[in-house]
């Protein structure tokens, strides 16, 4: 419960759940106080974390690894390096051996503030401590290689980790492009990208995004543009056709693949015309464009105030086999509402009723956080009654929140205490463990 709140960013009710469980006896295992610092740390309370944890340790609580990384991140979040390094000192004065996560976090700050070789003190440290850096330890290398200018270096860590049996992911090979991209080196970019797919590595919309930089910053004259907005805003027709030939004439993927990248590349920065060429030519191949395809375009047309090209989006959508997801309806729904064509919306609400759809995640997805959030609530209402006709009931509680009314039946709002004391009641059975549970 504790961890779940935390990475909800809901920090302070963390700890008065926290509270409320030592007040009535619980007792509460490291695992729940790494979960609390480490949300402590990410919300940028690093001094409370901090206290905590010296608090535990006077207790007699032995803390691990995790937990010291995470309030060595959460200094390093705030640039205090030099504190950072005095809590590593400090893990190892009490026998607390780092792992690869505790060194990695410290290794990217190392690079962040003084470059790649600022940073090789720790990194021997950590392999003389008999740590092995992970594919996110020589990641953070290349990076800071690439970011320097320094490709041959970057190249030698490449075949330094697969020396020591760990494959490159995505994000090294991406950042491997990129800094060729960014020096204008073609034939280096796209061998690494080859490379890439013959390693099964599928590219994705970074991928492209480095190599389409590249060809634009060569062929334009004004590389400053061409390196500081959204390539795929500014990129002109010609440019993506050329590196989408350029692409599939490798034969390295299939061309559904490519195809489906770059449409949602395009539609991302709602590039609708573009997007239609492409799927033209698609369609003329007798290519199906992928599921999550669809769901973009549907987005972007709504997003341009175009719900009734949407809709005939969603017809090719289910057409093509798909069943849509309930995201597209709510874009389209949304955005008919909006245009006031609330008789269509009401036929489109109709129609997606008849499908395989559970009826409470379509008043969640659509009239509460589409519908309602925007302020539509007469919209909201009218699209209730055309449930209600299906023979759809809400509970009283989700009535209550989509009319405003309640009924004799609604069960009254809890107070904090009261949910302070559910919440203990349902968590009652995990924190009786004591604090060797679950290590």
């Amino acid at each position: 419960m504790i961890d779940a709140l935390c990475k909800r960013g809901r920090v302070g009710e963390a700890q008065l759940f926290l509270g409320s469980l030592i007040q009535k006896g619980y007792r509460v295992n490291e695992i729940v106080y790494t979960s609390l610092i480490d949300g402590l740390c990410k919300a940028g309370k690093v001094d409370a974390a901090d206290k905590l944890m010296q608090k535990l340790v006077s207790q007699g609580f032995v803390l691990d690894a995790h937990t010291y990384s995470s309030l060595i991140d959460g200094l390093c979040r705030q640039k205090e390096l030099s504190q950072a390094m005095l809590v590593l000192d400090d893990m190892m004065v009490k026998g607390v051996q780092p792992n690869a996560v505790t060194y990695t976090i410290l290794i990217d700050e190392l690079v962040r503030e003084l470059g790649s070789e600022g940073s090789k003190k720790i990194l021997n440290k950590m392999i003389a401590a008999g740590i092995k850096p992970d594919v996110f330890t020589y990641t953070i290398f290349v990076r800071s290689y690439c970011h320097e200018g320094r490709m041959e270096d970057a190249e030698h860590m490449m075949v330094e980790m697969v020396d020591q049996g760990i494959s490159p992911n995505l994000v090294t090979y991406n950042t491997l492009i990129s800094g060729y991209a960014n020096l204008g080196l073609a034939s280096q970019a796209f061998s690494v990208f080859k490379h890439m797919v013959a390693s099964r590595c599928k590219p994705n919309e970074e991928s492209y995004t480095a190599l389409l930089r590249l060809l634009v910053k060569k062929k334009s004259s004004n590389n400053i543009l061409a390196s500081s907005v959204d390539i795929w805003k500014i990129a002109e027709m010609e440019y993506l056709q050329e590196l989408l030939e350029e692409v599939v004439k490798l034969q390295l993927l299939s061309d559904i693949e490519i195809y489906n990248c770059f449409l949602r590349s395009l539609c991302r920065v709602d590039r609708l015309e573009e997007t239609k060429i492409l799927l033209g030519e698609m369609q003329s191949a007798n290519l199906t464009p992928g599921e999550d395809v669809y769901t973009s375009i549907i987005g972007c047309c709504c997003r341009l105030k175009m719900p009734t090209e949407a809709l005939t989006f969603l017809d090719s959508m289910i057409k093509s086999g798909y069943l849509p997801r309930i995201e597209s309806y709510r874009h389209i729904i949304c955005s008919l509402c909006e245009e006031g064509s609330i008789k269509i919306a009401k036929k489109v609400l109709g129609d997606m009723l008849l499908e395989e759809y559970n009826y409470d995640e379509i008043v969640w997805k659509i009239l509460i956080d589409g519908l309602l959030r925007k302020g539509n609530a007469a919209e909201c209402l009218i699209l209730l009654s055309v449930m209600e006709e299906q023979d759809y009931r809400p509970g009283d509680a989700l009535y209550a929140k989509l009319t405003g009314k309640t009924s004799q039946h609604v069960q009254p709002e809890e107070s904090d205490g009261a949910r302070n004391s559910r919440m203990t009641q349902e968590a009652s059975t995990w924190t009786q463990r004591g604090p060797t549970s679950n290590f």
